[in-house]
């Protein structure tokens, strides 16, 4: 599905941020930035490397977008690197810290309410890959005792979240029938 900007915005409306102030050129820039297997899982606004921007998590990637008078910053953290994300609440804003290899990050200045959501939001995912590559591994140890059908239900709902790709899903189905 190719995103616009009017689906983008209906989606992030949907979302009932607090604090929406300042990110309009970001909101608007979004569908350029995503590919078109992506969905919007939370959004929060932040200040991040010297500025105000759409901290934007999918089914794929964490994005920090910052789109300044000429240039449009965009800083990526794929989910599959990412170990987990975490806050820190303050009087009131909140920091939204995310933990990537190779790339750490710390957002500040977040709304409380919009980055509690985020993080609970992105924590899910993480959660669920993390499920996914433990059911992997178990399977591989030891094939007995498991519903298939029940193990493919689970894989077609990981790619209809868009958490794992349709080409894994294939893959993992022809193991687990044994094809």
């Amino acid at each position: 599905m190719k995103h616009s900007t009017e689906s983008v915005k209906a989606k992030i409306k949907g979302m009932n941020l607090v604090d929406t102030l300042f990110i309009g050129k970001e909101i608007k820039a979004l569908p350029s930035i995503l590919t078109p297997k992506e969905e919007i899982i939370a959004v929060t606004k932040g200040f991040y490397k010297n500025g105000v921007g759409l901290l934007c998590a999918t089914t794929k990637r964490i994005l920090f977008i910052n789109k300044g008078l000429i240039k449009l910053n965009v800083e990526e953290f794929p989910l599959k690197y990412v170990s987990s994300i975490s806050t820190e609440s303050g009087l009131m804003m909140t920091k939204v810290r995310i933990f990537a290899s190779g790339n750490n990050a710390q957002i500040e200045r977040a709304q409380k309410d919009d980055a509690r959501r985020f993080v609970e939001a992105t924590s899910r995912l993480i959660e669920e890959r993390d499920e996914y590559k433990k059911s992997d591994t178990e399977e591989m140890n030891n094939n007995e005792g498991i519903d298939v059908y029940e193990q493919i239900e689970k894989l077609a709902a990981l790619k209809d979240k868009g958490i794992i790709t349709n080409e894994e899903f294939n893959a993992k189905k022809t193991k687990l029938l044994g094809l």
